[in-house]
């Protein structure tokens, strides 16, 4: 019988007018289009599809599947197929157990579902090789087959500590271009390369020289822009404290050290060791000097001048004790007095009214010494003022001698005790006050 006649006179579903029913193959069809999931329910629970033909609409209900009970190869001239049998079978849902096996889609395979790898798993989970869920004090595993749950020991991270440079402005910058062109300082003699060379590179290393550099630099442009001295001072105090805290850890780092070393004299191998290496040991080094050439340039900077001073000996006695290398060079007076000589004899001598006032200035404090001489801080007094009278009377002598007093004046209050020289550079006292305005 004509497929077309069973139907109606339309043509076989979901197929245009005009189609030959003897060339359609359901089988090809269904194979054709193994993509689609033809097990697939529709959200709105809604799967009917409008064919066209003939004279009017019919619904159809999706997926179409194959009839309960059909032959593994159908004949459409033979079956009798309507289409409220397909609409009744694809509502219902019929079982396609009966089914070929072509005409089921395949079945995608589901892959069995990852977990992130973890090291921190205990040890009867890693032996077992399975995922530890790293409960503690126990994991589940391990609470459930009664075992005792052991984690291996976490690992220990060592923070090294590093110099933090804090992040500097563009006038910073500007501060330190300036130090490298105009304002280092030109002590020890002979020393302008390691100012304009290896001590930049170590105030990258140490905040505190970086802050000395800076803040001499800025003291120095201070006198064409006196809105830079807030900067200045701030770098300038930044500096001091940050010394300060250098030379106090000092001593901490040198007890271990100095064990270190009583064992290696032990094993026969001695050897110094210094409280700070050479690099911090230069660095503080320049940072007194910076600092102290940054004082001359304050206005009541004498007392920091002279304390900083005090402050280079200190650092270059440790660093020529323990054995360090020394970054600079003509450092010692010997040294010193050999570039200086040559050049102090040519200058010629002082207005010989000039040095016979400061003769007689220096001998009119006479009185005012002797009466102090019975105080506490007499003998210092007394030790002031003949360094004084000295320097004057060397004018009259020669450049060169009267320099040589100087020097000798700054080695005698640079080795003071600390109580005496406190005293000494107090405001406090009237008779060190006159003292100090002679000498300067």
């Amino acid at each position: 019988m004509d497929f077309t006649e069973q139907t109606g006179g339309l043509p076989p579903p979901l197929l245009p007018a005009g189609f030959d029913a003897e060339d359609f193959d359901y089988d090809a069809f269904i194979q054709a289009h193994d993509d689609f999931d033809y097990l697939a329910e529709d959200s709105s629970g809604s799967n009917s599809a409008t064919a066209a033909g003939g004279g009017g609409e019919l619904q159809l209900s999706v997926p179409l599947l194959p009839l309960v009970g059909a032959s593994p190869s159908p004949d459409p001239t033979s079956a009798t197929v309507t289409p409220g049998a397909l609409t009744s079978l694809g509502d219902s849902g019929g079982d396609t157990s009966s089914g070929t096996n072509r005409s089921s889609p395949p079945k995608q395979r589901l892959e069995r579902r990852g977990h992130t790898k973890s090291r921190r798993g205990c040890f009867n989970c890693k032996r077992r090789r399975i995922k530890c869920q790293e409960n503690r004090p126990a994991c589940g595993h391990c609470v459930k087959t009664g075992l005792k749950c052991e984690y291996p020991a976490a690992p220990m991270v060592v923070h090294q500590p590093r110099h933090q440079i804090p992040i500097f402005t563009m006038q910073d910058m500007r501060f330190f271009q300036h130090f490298l062109f105009k304002c280092y300082p030109h002590h020890p003699l002979n020393n302008d390369g390691i100012w304009t060379h290896e001590v930049p590179c170590l105030s990258q290393e140490y905040d505190y020289l970086m802050h000395a550099v800076l803040g001499l630099a800025a003291s120095d442009l201070t006198q064409d822009d006196p809105s830079l001295v807030e900067a200045a001072m701030s770098h300038r105090l930044k500096a001091i404290k940050a010394v300060k805290k250098a030379l106090a850890d000092a001593p901490r780092r040198s007890r271990p050290q100095q064990q270190l070393q009583k064992g290696s004299n032990a094993c026969g191998n001695g050897g110094g060791s210094a409280a700070f290496s050479s690099d911090e040991g230069n660095a503080l080094l320049a940072t007194c000097f910076a600092l102290t050439f940054q004082s001359v340039l304050l206005e009541d900077g004498m007392a920091e001048y002279m304390t900083f001073i005090r402050g280079i000996i200190i650092v270059a006695i440790q660093m020529y004790a323990k054995g360090a290398r020394f970054l600079f060079t003509n450092f010692i007076e010997d040294e010193q007095d050999a570039l200086l000589r040559p050049l102090i004899e040519q200058v010629p001598m002082i207005n010989r009214v000039w040095a016979e006032g400061a003769i007689a200035a220096v001998a009119g404090l006479s009185p005012l010494v002797t009466a102090h001489s019975e105080e506490e801080d007499g003998k210092t007094a007394a030790a002031y003022h003949a360094h004084l009278a000295t320097m004057a009377e060397q004018m009259l002598a020669s450049p060169f001698l009267a320099y040589k007093a100087v020097a000798r004046h700054y080695g005698w209050w640079m080795q003071l005790p600390h109580d005496r020289f406190r005293a000494m550079v107090g405001p406090d006292s009237q008779l060190f006050t006159l003292l100090a305005a002679h000498w300067i």
